[in-house]
């Protein structure tokens, strides 16, 4: 009789479990009008992750012209505005050694997107990032969760 009740529990269990990983905020699309205007001499660039099972515990930093950012948090996307110029960003590995790194100009475009997924490899998961376009990145950022929460 016992049985019939663990494979739900343990549904409800996992389920539970996994949406108490993915991002809480207000949906992207709902404040996207009222979000302040790019300054200035600054850029904006916007990290988004979309929702998947994998790795969905893990939220990696992303650094930025040396500073934290925020973080990759899956079902979520947040923004930072830097000053124009040559920028480094950077997402350390949480598993292993290494990072991954890519050179960007800031403020050219005015705006950028940037898409980040976990990767998987034999020692673990591996936060990987890609410049996106805007038409890819606002189709996918709608239903996300703006995450610009204060960056420790």
């Amino acid at each position: 009789m016992l049985n019939r009740y663990v494979k739900p529990l343990s549904c409800m269990a996992i389920t539970l479990l996994l949406t108490a990983c993915a991002a809480s905020g207000p949906k992207f699309a709902s404040v996207k009008d009222a979000m302040p205007a790019v300054a200035d001499n600054t850029g904006r660039l916007f990290f988004y992750r979309e929702y998947a099972a994998f790795g969905s515990g893990m939220r990696p930093d992303i650094f930025a012209c040396g500073a934290k950012v925020g973080e990759s948090i899956p079902g979520g996307v947040f923004y930072a505005d830097l000053p124009v110029g040559e920028c480094e960003i950077a997402i350390p590995s949480v598993m292993y050694p290494g990072e991954r790194k890519m050179m960007v100009t800031v403020g050219t475009p005015k705006v950028q997107y940037f898409r980040t997924w976990m990767g998987a490899s034999s020692f673990g998961g591996r936060t990987n990032i890609e410049a996106a376009t805007e038409e890819a990145a606002l189709k996918a950022i709608q239903d996300l969760a703006l995450t610009n929460e204060k960056k420790n």
